[in-house]
């Protein structure tokens, strides 16, 4: 950000909730992965409970992210809507990646719901 975004409060504040919207992405999908390391080391079949889980925290991963960008974007003001400005780009990337069925907020927290009924789950990304 320029110079003069750091002096303006709001701005400050708009850094720090995507901040901390990406340090919480980071710090469930760490624990996934570790988890399924653990998994994996011991050879053992990864539950499905732990499967629900990283689905679930995979695409609130996507969903935190394209709400930093869209913080950001919003705080960068009008020159942020111009083609080649890095926000731009990462505006446009962000929301790209995010209508990917992989990142489908909805089925993902369906799923797991079902699952933490106790429903059966079969669906190929889990």
């Amino acid at each position: 950000m320029a110079a003069a975004s750091a002096e303006d409060p709001f701005a400050r504040v708009a850094v720090a909730r995507a901040a901390s919207e990406t340090d919480a992405a980071i710090l469930q999908l760490d624990r996934n992965i570790s988890a399924l390391l653990d998994c994996a080391v011991a050879d053992e079949e990864i539950p499905m409970e732990l499967r629900l889980r990283t689905r679930r925290d995979r695409v609130r991963a996507t969903e935190r992210a394209l709400m930093a960008v869209d913080i950001l974007f919003k705080t960068a003001g009008g020159n942020s809507l111009k083609r080649g400005n890095p926000i731009e780009r990462a505006w446009r990337d962000a929301h790209a990646g995010s209508v990917h069925v992989a990142n489908d907020v909805e089925r993902a927290l369906a799923m797991y719901g079902k699952g933490a009924f106790g429903i059966p789950v079969e669906d190929n990304l889990v």
